[in-house]
């Protein structure tokens, strides 16, 4: 017959035997190799091909076209965060055109 019965210091050893910290089993396959494959748990947005990179760096450069234009031919004076010149309104400095609707219209789409 197998005895069972713990002393105390061998139940106060027993969580010391075991590893407080699991690692998990490693990755063994290479993310690389099974992009786009249907086996893949990862979702890939396929950044690394060159017609995604084109799409994204063509799209930013129309929108800060855009924006520069916009900004440079309707309201020079919402060029910027407007800090600068709120605090010389406050101090009192008149700088024209620096609260009008046409320079708000402008920092909002641009």
């Amino acid at each position: 017959m197998v005895n069972n019965n713990k002393t105390d210091d061998e139940e106060a050893q027993a969580p010391l035997i075991e590893p407080l910290l699991r690692r998990p089993a490693p990755n063994a396959t290479s993310q690389v190799a099974i992009v786009g494959a249907t086996v893949c748990p990862i979702e890939s947005l396929d950044y690394e091909f060159g017609l995604a990179f084109a799409v994204f760096a063509c799209s930013n450069l129309g929108l800060t076209l855009f924006s520069s234009i916009l900004t440079d031919f309707v309201s020079p004076t919402a060029a910027g965060s407007g800090i600068p010149e709120v605090k010389a309104y406050l101090n009192g400095v008149d700088a024209p055109g620096i609260f009008t609707l046409r320079t708000l219209i402008v920092k909002i789409f641009s």
